[in-house]
């Protein structure tokens, strides 16, 4: 219980283990969230692949659910944006 609380940087006297167990599994899917978009980010400005991958495909709480693209919105290819993540091959 104590171990959870630490992760979690509070004080788990108020809670119950439930209610600290709920909060570390939030903290673990909002941890995934933003690794996920790092990862996907690298990938696709690495140039190993012609495939942009979008950050759910690097998240495993998003694997098992349906990934669409929300109505209004647009793919942005990313390799306009691989001169800023990667160098540039050097003649020498």
């Amino acid at each position: 219980m104590y171990e959870i609380a630490g992760v979690l940087g509070m004080d788990p006297d108020p809670f119950t283990l439930r209610e600290l167990w709920w909060m570390i599994g939030g903290k673990d899917k909002k941890d995934w969230g933003s690794l996920s978009v790092i990862c996907a980010t690298m990938y696709n400005a690495s140039g190993f692949s012609k495939k942009v991958v979008s950050p759910d495909e690097f998240n495993p709480y998003l694997k098992s659910a349906k990934r669409s693209r929300p109505a209004g919105t647009r793919s942005i290819p990313l390799k306009m944006f691989s001169k800023h993540f990667c160098k540039e091959p050097s003649d020498g």
